[in-house]
């Protein structure tokens, strides 16, 4: 994913439940330190709104959780890193596969290369 300075992003991540029973649970937005910026700083992303939410998923049933991510306005172009999600339900934990991200510096040529997509992996 690549973002204009001051643009902003969408990280989704689809949860499927395979049993007889609810799962309720917490997924969390993870980047590096650093990531996110703050008063003073060059961070890569302002802000993340929102960075942890609730989920509950029926029997059979998927949900898409989607996070929206708000680029620095200090953020220098070129910057990338990482993101990906952190699962947590009834005592366990997964993370989803990491998300390359960059800040792109807006000029009508530019190519922004990224890895093949996972999002579709199942």
């Amino acid at each position: 994913m690549g973002r204009k300075i001051g643009g902003d992003a969408e990280i989704a991540v689809r949860l499927a439940s395979r049993v007889a029973s609810e799962i309720r649970g917490e997924a969390q937005l993870i980047c590096p330190a650093g990531g996110w910026g703050g008063p003073g700083s060059a961070g890569t992303w302002g802000a993340a709104r929102p960075w942890t939410r609730g989920f509950a998923v029926a029997p059979g049933e998927q949900v898409t959780l989607r996070y929206r991510l708000t680029a620095d306005p200090a953020a220098r172009p070129g910057q990338a890193w990482w993101a990906l999600i952190k699962v947590m339900y009834f005592g366990r934990l997964r993370y989803t596969e990491a998300v390359a991200c960059s800040i792109a510096d807006g000029s009508p040529d530019e190519r922004i290369v990224l890895p093949e997509s996972t999002a579709e992996r199942r």
